[in-house]
């Protein structure tokens, strides 16, 4: 089957699957009271456990199908995964959701083929310190992705939209079987986006690391860190808006929702906050406006790709 077809393939019959599944097990956990209060309604929060187990069953009905994954790069998700779920139950200090995943890249290390990166054009031979920046780079990945992710569906969406576009360069240069377990990721994440993004049917907890530590994965394999990193810019911003206040002894507060249904930010020290600080946005616009950001870099980045 030619790789387009079979990418396809993956992942719209994953999406239809999870598409289709997630009500069903939204309403099963309210019945059994797994949610959180969001808005005055109760929201279940194992969205990212459901994301894990349809992952893990398209995976597996593709497999008897004859594609073939790199089950390699799916342990180092599930790792992340579990992690997030065990981040969820027992609320680890903030500083191990740096220091643990970065162990969690690791067997990825035997696969790397070149220690070079690309620059706009310019060959970066890093050698052996390569082999160290390479778990942090999938690190900083999932957690940028991830990072004080208030507004629904942002994360996953902004995560989306990134991932689509590192897997559209990979398919250009033909490496998109490489890089193929993703695709079940990309279908099953998108069915969770609708019922995550505002107002939210159900969340999806620190698992949702996992659509963060895929981009990194897929940057990496493919080598595309720089171009990885152009598509992240806006998250960058968002993190270093959001580390500069907190240096500054400065936190940001819970936004709270106007009468007329816009928000009411209180401290703009993240670059989701600024915008509806200074302007009357309702959270979908925000999210919109988000969206478009992520878009405008990714664009930037296939750009950069074709040129390089």
């Amino acid at each position: 089957m030619e790789m387009y077809h079979q990418a396809l393939l993956m992942v719209i019959s994953s999406f239809i699957i999870s598409f289709k599944a997630f009500p069903y097990f939204i309403d099963r956990f309210k019945e059994r009271g797994i949610t959180d209060l969001v808005d005055d309604k109760e929201v279940p929060t194992t969205g990212g456990l459901l994301v894990i187990i349809f992952y893990l069953a398209s995976i597996s009905i593709f497999s008897l199908l004859g594609i073939r994954f790199c089950f390699t790069c799916i342990a180092v998700l599930l790792s992340f995964a579990v992690f997030g779920f065990f981040y969820d139950l027992i609320k680890i200090p903030e500083y191990l959701k740096v220091v643990v995943p970065i162990f969690f890249s690791l067997p990825l290390l035997p696969m790397v083929k070149s220690t070079a990166i690309h620059v706009l054009g310019y060959t970066l031979n890093l050698g052996t310190l390569y082999y160290f920046l390479l778990p942090i780079y999938i690190m900083v990945t999932a957690n940028l992705v991830y990072l004080r992710s208030d507004y629904n569906g942002l994360p996953a969406y902004t995560a989306l939209i990134i991932l689509s576009s590192l897997l559209t360069i990979s398919y250009y240069r033909g490496m998109l079987s490489v890089v193929n377990f993703a695709l079940p990721l990309l279908g099953v994440a998108l069915a969770f986006s609708y019922y995550n993004f505002y107002p939210s049917k159900i969340l999806q907890g620190n698992i949702g690391i996992i659509l963060g530590a895929s981009v990194g994965i897929v940057a990496v394999l493919c080598k595309l860190e720089f171009i990885g990193f152009i598509m992240l810019l806006p998250h960058v911003v968002n993190f270093l808006m959001f580390f500069y206040f907190r240096q500054k002894g400065i936190d940001e507060k819970v936004a709270r929702v106007r009468e007329d249904g816009t928000l009411d930010i209180q401290r703009p020290v993240t670059l989701k906050w600024l915008l509806a600080y200074h302007f009357k946005l309702t959270e979908t616009q925000a999210c919109f406006i988000m969206f478009v950001l992520v878009g405008l870099s990714c664009i930037l980045g296939i750009h950069v790709a074709a040129k390089t």
